[in-house]
């Protein structure tokens, strides 16, 4: 509750979720609409292959959470009866089936591969992607008269803005583009090294570090 409540600026409360639920299924809605749109000419998987791709983890965990959730809940009053309603099998057949096929996946997924957790995983992390043989460009592509003023090697602080946005991170930003911004950080744990963390423009807020 603490880890939600920080997470949302304090919105995480019993009242307020009760206000938002009409508003929040209403945006959970607009993910079936737009999956069941993509898989109109039937296709399987998002990109049209024979095999899930990176695009099946991006678009799919919404509407697998939702009815994951749904299924969690009690329904000894009729609690679910609007969540049943607006993203019913009848309305969305073909998101429905997606999800099937996507929890098929990774069930044998999770079952073919060991997954390490907490500071073990951290580490196993940071070990590959510094062993990976691809290393970008040194000098990214960066905007000088980008609206936020911001200047190449200028420590900055990134965090999201629609949940979250009580944690930022901080690094040198090397680079900067209409899409992106990229900060160089130290490695975890006094490794040598940096890392480059690469966000999205949209729903992040860059500002200089004070």
């Amino acid at each position: 509750m603490k880890d939600r409540y920080d997470g949302s600026g304090g919105m995480f409360t019993e009242q307020a979720l009760i206000e938002n639920r009409s508003w929040c299924l209403s945006q959970v809605r607009l993910y079936f609409n737009k999956l069941e749109k993509l898989l109109q000419d039937g296709r399987d998987w998002i990109l049209g292959g024979t095999r899930p791709s990176l695009a099946e983890v991006h678009a799919g965990w919404v509407p697998d959470w939702a009815l994951n959730m749904a299924s969690d809940m009690r329904d000894d009053a009729g609690d679910l009866a609007d969540i049943k309603r607006v993203l019913s099998k009848e309305e969305f057949p073909r998101t429905h089936a997606w999800i099937e096929r996507w929890r098929e996946v990774t069930k044998d997924a999770e079952s073919s591969h060991l997954m390490a957790e907490g500071k073990e995983a951290e580490d196993t992390v940071v070990h590959r992607i510094l062993d990976v043989g691809f290393v970008e460009k040194e000098h990214l592509d960066f905007d000088e008269d980008d609206v936020l003023g911001l200047k190449r090697g200028q420590i900055v602080s990134i965090s999201p803005v629609d949940f979250g946005f009580t944690h930022e991170d901080r690094g040198v930003v090397v680079g900067l583009t209409k899409d992106e911004v990229v900060i160089e950080v130290e490695v975890p744990g006094g490794k040598d090294g940096k890392l480059r963390l690469h966000y999205p423009r949209i729903n992040f807020k860059i500002k200089p570090a004070e």
